[in-house]
């Protein structure tokens, strides 16, 4: 919602799209305060706890879980392994919301870049959420945001985009062995335009993101499900459409769960 460098005019209209647009039932959003929005929200008071500066602050913005109509409610904590309760949000609190929504747990990440590097803190994300995955048994879970991860990385962007490029489709391995698959994937034959990753024509990017300083196709936005929700995906759009980019340099995300 990139709530830090809009303007309350831009921020109102972004937030009527949501829910007048987009209609969505669950909002997944991050850079955001989203309180007194919608019908519910989930929301660390105070938004993303800053360590990276001294004293550390607290930023007011972050992530939440915004409802417009489903009863939901907190998740902050798992039983899996322990017998005591496991807390889920250490990790720079404020860049993850967990809410349970019908029995369907519903995650808002944001991938903070810290002090240059946003891997690092998608990795600490993925260990917070490891004991919620289990105890789960890695079934009805679903993840959305931005994560400011990509596997787009080419000789264009420096000399060291090979490491870049090894340490980022690492954390697509992780999600992939906590059994979350990636959705926000091009459903139409040949490469993203313009995007000369190393995919060649099986690349299957997705522009989600206009950086001001970047002519660049950028994918950092993702929706991630269990394996056992993937029947019931109906839709997945990527709201690549003027309207939208008037509002944010991230475009949203749709996904549409048939019911179960």
């Amino acid at each position: 919602m990139n709530h830090w460098v809009s303007s309350h005019d831009l921020r109102e209209r972004a937030w009527a799209f949501l829910e007048c647009t987009v209609q969505a039932d669950i909002a997944l959003v991050q850079e955001a305060i989203p309180t007194g929005r919608g019908k519910a929200v989930v929301f660390r008071e105070g938004g993303i706890h800053d360590e990276r500066v001294d004293p550390p602050r607290d930023l007011e913005w972050g992530s939440g879980v915004v409802s417009y109509g489903p009863a939901i409610r907190v998740v902050d904590h798992a039983w899996a392994r322990s017998d005591a309760a496991v807390p889920l949000l250490r990790s720079f609190p404020g860049t993850v919301a967990i809410a349970d929504v019908a029995g369907l747990v519903a995650i808002s990440a944001y991938g903070v870049i810290d002090r240059g590097y946003a891997d690092t803190t998608v990795h600490r994300i993925l260990s917070d959420l490891t004991p919620l995955i289990d105890e789960r048994k890695g079934r009805g879970i679903m993840l959305g945001g931005d994560l400011n991860i990509t596997t787009q990385w080419s000789v264009k962007h420096g000399g060291i985009h090979e490491e870049w490029l090894r340490r980022d489709r690492n954390l697509f391995e992780r999600f992939e062995a906590l059994r979350l698959h990636n959705l926000v994937v091009r459903s139409v034959p040949g490469p993203l335009p313009g995007c000369d990753c190393s995919g060649g024509d099986e690349c299957r990017h997705v522009q989600t993101q206009r950086h001001e300083k970047s002519t660049f196709p950028w994918q950092n936005d993702y929706i991630f499900v269990s394996g056992d929700l993937l029947d019931r995906v109906a839709r997945v759009d990527v709201l690549d459409r003027d309207d939208a980019w008037e509002l944010s340099p991230h475009c949203p995300v749709v996904l549409e769960l048939a019911d179960s």
